[in-house]
């Protein structure tokens, strides 16, 4: 593939350092990384030199005309042309709650306008055939808007360039102003300017089809909820697994593909379906910082007025198999157990009457992983409170601290952080169902041994088989099933039996295969 030129914009971090990778390693040999700043984009070609890797680096800001012209030269001078160009450069509001007319501003700068800059001094450059992929989002998907009226004029099928500029005028006139009311046009409330930016880049994705002619095929893809800078950090996949999408679209697909809106999966979605309800809320829940789920509390209270389902998911796990340090069983504890507690505080009043909690806790959550009888006594009692909860989890982080824990503490000494936080999640949720009212159901489930990241991909059951139970506790349960431990075959356990067995499920083949990979 050495007569191929790719070029990635804002590559010298996240998803674009893994396209730009990705196309490495699929053998483009001519694979330019761009980046605004020179500094921050030579030290991302340094990093793809370290380990095998060999990109070029141009400078390139798409804000700036004058920067796209001068790349855009250097490229027709040295190379003649360009085969494929990533659009990827992009930013989101620096809060995801309440949008300033300025931020607003930057935002579609950057996301929207920069893509007008690159078609007007780069697409005469491309290629006959060239491939330009788009990096949208699953806000860019028309559901996220409500208003009907810009529903109709971004998939209309004689829409305009000025259809998408009207619909950016309006609302950063309305930001501007203090004049729009953003739940009577969005679906959610939260990164507003990012959505508008996302939708306007998915509009012209369409249009720049329609006029781009010479075979040249354009599309757009949203490349997943990943674990980068611009989402705090809280995506469920890494920069690398986003990369293999839009390289599919550059590399692999047939070029009759043209105008078009993919998944981070390689299926095609019809962006223009109001109903099509596949978006990710950027309101996440960062569980172990009050702050935010007080804003997030809040943004729901306006928003919706309240919660009828509650899935408590969030968790982690040790970091080492056996050896257990102070700052790793806190962690896992803080994030496992105590940010229920937050969740508790912020998020439970604004459960409706009849609300159904389900907290995600594990096998390891039962309480024949205990061994230690004073505390199989205390948190199996009926008149378990908070108190007797909160004792167990700093009896464990004070013994780790004091290397004072007991081998016969527990019934083996693998993952014993996991335990104790979920063992207390179960045993809270118990004492959570005595005390909430309302007729609102709090349940506990273990939803299988299921491949993820979590397990190094060494379960026994997909996520979408272990998604079923969770949400026929959610929608399908009787209401009076209340405070109890369902598996993930909907079965009930006793939890507070010590000699439950939990671990029958499992061919003891497939834990030692797990246990090695976690050594």
């Amino acid at each position: 593939m050495a007569d191929i030129v790719a070029v990635v914009t804002g590559a010298n971090k996240g998803i674009g350092l893994a396209i730009v990778k990705e196309l490495c390693r699929r053998s483009v040999n001519v694979v330019y990384l761009t980046a605004r700043n020179n500094q921050r984009g030579n030290e991302a070609i340094e990093s793809l030199r370290n380990i095998g890797f060999h990109p070029k680096f141009h400078q390139l800001d798409i804000t700036d005309k004058n920067s796209c012209k001068i790349f855009a030269d250097f490229m027709k001078e040295a190379h003649g042309g360009i085969d494929i160009i990533i659009n990827n450069a992009a930013i989101t509001t620096s809060d995801f709650y309440k949008t300033t007319f300025e931020d607003a501003k930057s935002v579609i700068d950057v996301n929207y306008y920069g893509l007008i800059n690159v078609q007007e001094f780069i697409f005469p450059i491309l290629n006959s055939n060239a491939r330009v992929i788009n990096v949208s989002s699953s806000c860019g998907i028309i559901s996220n808007l409500t208003d009907c009226y810009w529903i109709e004029q971004l998939t209309k099928d004689d829409m305009k360039l000025d259809d998408i500029n009207d619909f950016i005028k309006w609302y950063l006139e309305s930001v501007q102003n203090e004049s729009i009311q953003e739940e009577d046009h969005f679906i959610e409330t939260t990164a507003v300017a990012y959505r508008v930016s996302k939708i306007a880049v998915t509009a012209l994705t369409v249009l720049q089809q329609k006029e781009v002619g010479r075979g040249i095929s354009v599309n757009c893809i949203h490349p997943g909820y990943v674990i980068t800078d611009l989402t705090k950090r809280t995506g469920y996949m890494t920069a690398d697994d986003a990369a293999i999408a839009p390289v599919f679209l550059a590399l692999d697909i047939d070029q009759s593909v043209k105008g078009k809106f993919f998944w981070f999966d390689k299926t095609e979605k019809d962006w223009r379906d109001p109903k099509l309800n596949l978006y990710c809320a950027f309101a996440e829940v960062e569980k172990c910082f009050r702050e935010h789920v007080q804003a997030f509390a809040a943004h729901i209270g306006k928003s919706r007025g309240g919660i009828d389902i509650l899935f408590n998911n969030a968790g982690v796990i040790c970091k080492e198999f056996r050896a257990t340090s102070y700052d790793d069983a806190k962690h896992v504890i803080d994030v496992n157990f105590k940010s229920i507690l937050i969740v508790e505080k912020y998020l439970y009043p604004l459960l409706r009457d009849n609300a159904r909690v389900i907290n995600m806790s594990s096998d390891c959550g039962h309480i024949s992983h205990l061994s230690n009888q004073n505390w199989i006594k205390k948190l199996t009692n009926q008149d378990c409170k908070l108190n007797d909860v909160n004792e167990f989890v700093d009896w464990f982080i004070e013994s780790i601290k004091n290397d004072a824990l007991l081998e016969n503490d527990f019934n083996d000494n693998y993952f014993l952080s996991y335990k104790v936080s979920k063992i207390a999640l179960s045993a809270y949720t118990r004492v959570q169902q005595r005390e909430i009212g309302r007729n609102i159901s709090i349940n506990l489930l273990h939803p299988g041994f299921v491949k993820t990241s979590m397990t190094k991909e060494s379960g026994v059951m997909t996520v979408e088989e272990a998604s079923h139970t969770p949400v026929y506790l959610a929608l399908d349960a009787d209401q009076s099933l209340k405070g109890k431990y369902i598996w993930f075959d909907r079965s009930e356990k006793d939890w507070a039996n010590p000699n439950e067995k939990t671990d029958y499920y499992i061919d003891p083949q497939v834990i030692e295969d797990f246990l090695n990979k976690m050594s």
